[in-house]
């Protein structure tokens, strides 16, 4: 979990080791939120533990 509670793309592009092409076709998709602050788009952590945990229940 980040201090903010949310984070940038390019933060979760790095901490997830995802492309932002990825993650904006992941949001299309309906698999990942993202939010808008103004010009900021940002990934609010909860949706970030969600999408992971999306991944779990796939592999299992």
């Amino acid at each position: 979990m980040t201090k903010s509670g949310a984070r940038t793309v390019a933060e979760f592009c790095k901490d997830y080791r995802v492309g932002k092409t990825s993650v904006y076709k992941l949001n299309k998709l309906g698999r990942l939120r993202i939010v808008k602050v103004g010009k900021r788009s940002l990934i609010l952590d909860e949706d970030a533990e969600r999408f992971t945990q999306s991944l779990v229940a796939k592999r299992a």
